[in-house]
């Protein structure tokens, strides 16, 4: 097992580097991509980030996990309470219910990926500081979760000391637009605190069969983008086509998209 690999991009980089760079670090047909818009941040779910709403997550011995597990029980409870008029056609299963929170901003133990690396370099470029370099991430995760999941929550969930894939239903357009995935992943190496991601040693050399309990990924690699490439890359996105109104598909998509348009000067 070995950690996440880490590179930067070469100070010319374009997208056809990128893509070559892709092409050489996985085989797998299951490659996803997640774009953060500060290379410094690590890779760690909505809910074990600090300070999600003040909640108090447990302080002491061996409580955290739990404790966070009974935290995201507390939102689930409380976003399909108020949200069931506007969810009534959609399946219910735990699954399905991380799926639609996490889509719809509420913390989860879910992380965002996409299946197209083009839309997570978005995401990384487009809030991202000056003087401050991004990251796109690529992952091949080899187990994936199937359309439910049974047991009782959260303890039903397949995800104990593994990394798999979530595919979330088609709630709205924006799923197919942004070609979403999700990760879930095991709380770490001990109860008392979140492991981050990019820490944990979980690149394997081979692969191995999705259903070996531990956890199995055949690649992983972070792309530092340095901040000098940032505003290129950015333009090279926008003349293709890959902005807010195409991945955020109606009105407010659209006028983000022509706000950016004006701040990055590629305004037709």
């Amino acid at each position: 097992m070995r950690a996440m690999e880490r590179l930067t991009l070469p100070r010319l980089a374009g997208l056809d580097d990128l893509f070559t760079l892709f092409r050489e670090k996985s085989s797998s047909r299951d490659m996803l991509f997640r774009g953060q818009s500060d290379a410094d941040w690590e890779l760690v779910p909505s809910l074990y980030r600090q300070g999600i709403g003040g909640i108090n997550v447990g302080r002491g011995p061996r409580h955290n996990e739990r404790a966070y597990d009974a935290v995201e029980k507390r939102i689930s409870n409380r976003f399909f309470s108020e949200g069931y008029p506007f969810l009534t056609t959609i399946e219910r299963s735990t699954r399905n219910d991380l799926a639609i929170m996490q889509h719809f901003g509420c913390p989860t133990r879910l992380l965002d990926w996409s299946r197209d690396p083009l839309v997570a370099l978005y995401f990384a470029l487009y809030s991202s500081k000056e003087n401050t370099d991004a990251a796109l991430y690529l992952i091949s995760p080899t187990g994936q979760i199937g359309t439910t999941i049974d047991g009782p929550y959260p303890a039903g969930l397949p995800h104990r000391g593994r990394l798999m894939m979530i595919a979330p239903s088609t709630i709205d357009r924006r799923v197919i637009a942004q070609k979403s995935m999700f990760t879930i992943q095991s709380f770490g190496e001990n109860e008392l605190e979140f492991t981050p991601l990019d820490r944990r040693e979980i690149l394997r050399e081979t692969p191995v069969n999705p259903t070996d309990p531990h956890e199995q990924t055949t690649a992983f690699v972070k792309f530092i983008i340095p901040n000098g490439r940032k505003w290129y890359l950015m333009d090279r996105l926008l003349s293709m086509g890959v902005n807010h109104a195409t991945l955020f598909p109606g009105l407010e998509g659209i006028g983000s998209s022509i706000a950016h348009a004006v701040r990055h000067r590629h305004l037709v």
